[in-house]
């Protein structure tokens, strides 16, 4: 590039004429320095005169030096503004990377608080499944995809669909530090029915995803572990799984009836009442926690209709366990079965002292002796007792008084005969005795 002079200069910061300026701008040494000053070299006129530009040629003779003026207009240096531009661009530069490192850490501070949200939203639209995915693979451990779905569908009829969904309020309603890998954040769950309910929602970093790693019962108004045993509960009654909601009772329940007792009580209730047609959650009871649950739950069958009533259940051993369920639910008092369960055990097995000692009533004892038992199940000989069974169709309860036929199996050499006995059953003292028994004529 030419200087202002149509010379070519220094570069920048050089004393050597020969080179070029750099970006365009003249060199001039600092005042002072000691520095040569630039040299302004004659430019060629016409004519064989020289000259400097705006100076007269009259009074100089050819050949000659020119004469300089006492003074020459001073000429400043124009000041580069190369190091301002640089250090703007250095500061913009790290400004942008400061705003947008804090982006970052600032997207990565809410991630978790966003998973709650975005799972809140699933429940809002109803979305299961989506939520379902949300959750980690600890709560996925404990829960199917079917049971998660049909424990939200279940609080949305007895709650009330969610409405609306918010972060709580307070100081400590967000809970996470940078590099951590779990979190929890409060949040407000608003339900058409049950209204505002709030609790925190803990998230765990898996595998760079926040997921949903637990939720605070008083979120959902019950603990999801108390509302899968009440689904399963639902479910084993309806398939006829006897052994299945048996293995649900807790140790204190199991310690009321034996298996096969539980087992007989289910068949006896199917066939009297009718099997369950639908069962589910109806309701919540007060003062849920993590470790104890009361639910309402309606049962309905063939015959007797529907009933509700309620469900409470506790942890055990780390499980949800049904410690007691509502005498309504269980139906028709089926007490006289599992007595005449007992009094069959003893016919086959030849124990008529235990009929008479332990299972009849205190009027059959004061009415018969312990060989009047004995004689009427004697059999002649060559007989022996194979089998004994329940006509349901006969069942009759009202109030303390019970009656139904029980068909024995009589097995000889000349083949097989059905006796019906029936028996009658009086509540005593809280405990159902066998109170009288008759051979029904054919």
């Amino acid at each position: 590039m030419s200087g202002p002079y149509g010379q070519a200069g220094p570069p920048e910061g050089s004393n050597d004429p020969t080179q070029p300026f750099g970006a365009g701008q003249p060199f001039y040494p600092p005042q002072g320095s000691g520095a040569r000053q630039p040299e302004y070299p004659a430019q060629q006129y016409p004519y064989g005169q020289t000259g400097f530009p705006g100076q007269p040629t009259q009074g100089m003779t050819a050949g000659m030096p020119p004469q300089f003026p006492p003074t020459l207009p001073s000429v400043k240096a124009r000041k580069s503004r190369r190091g301002l531009w640089i250090t703007l661009g250095v500061v913009l530069v790290v400004l942008i990377a400061l705003v947008g490192g804090g982006l970052f850490a600032f997207a990565q501070f809410i991630a978790p608080a966003t998973a709650a949200g975005v799972f809140c939203g699933e429940l809002k639209v109803q979305n299961y499944t989506a939520a379902y995915n949300l959750l980690d693979k600890h709560v996925q451990s404990q829960f199917t995809r079917e049971q998660f779905s049909q424990g939200s569908q279940a609080l949305d009829q007895v709650e009330g669909k969610v409405t609306g969904c918010g972060a709580a309020s307070g100081s400590n309603a967000y809970s996470y530090s940078l590099g951590s890998s779990t979190a929890s954040a409060r949040v407000t769950i608003a339900r058409a029915t049950a209204g505002t309910l709030s609790g925190a929602v803990h998230l765990k970093n898996e595998n760079g995803a926040w997921k949903v790693d637990a939720l605070d019962t008083s979120l959902l108004g019950v603990n999801l572990g108390a509302l899968k045993t009440a689904g399963a509960f639902c479910a084993a009654l309806a398939s006829q799984d006897y052994a299945g909601t048996y293995a649900l009772l807790g140790a204190q329940a199991q310690a009321a009836v034996n298996a096969a007792n539980f087992a007989l009580a289910g068949e006896a209730h199917d066939a009297i009442d009718g099997n369950v047609s639908a069962c589910g959650l109806t309701g919540l009871g007060q003062g849920n926690s993590d470790t104890a649950a009361s639910l309402v739950v309606g049962i309905t069958r063939g015959k007797l209709g529907a009933k509700q009533g309620s469900v409470t259940l506790d942890v055990e051993n780390g499980a949800w366990k049904i410690t007691a369920i509502d005498a309504a639910l269980q139906g028709t008092d089926i007490g006289p079965v599992a007595v005449s369960a007992l009094v069959c055990a003893d016919v086959i097995g030849g124990n008529l002292t235990d009929v008479y000692q332990n299972l009849a009533s205190t009027a059959l004892k004061a009415n018969v002796a312990q060989a009047d038992i004995n004689a009427f199940f004697q059999l002649n000989a060559g007989q022996t007792y194979t089998n004994c069974a329940p006509d349901y169709s006969t069942y009759k309860v009202s109030g303390s008084q019970a009656s139904f036929d029980i068909k024995f199996t009589i097995q000889s050499s000349s083949g097989s005969v059905d006796v019906p006995v029936t028996m009658g059953f009086v509540l005593e003292n809280g405990a159902w005795k066998l109170d009288s028994l008759n051979v029904k004529s054919a």
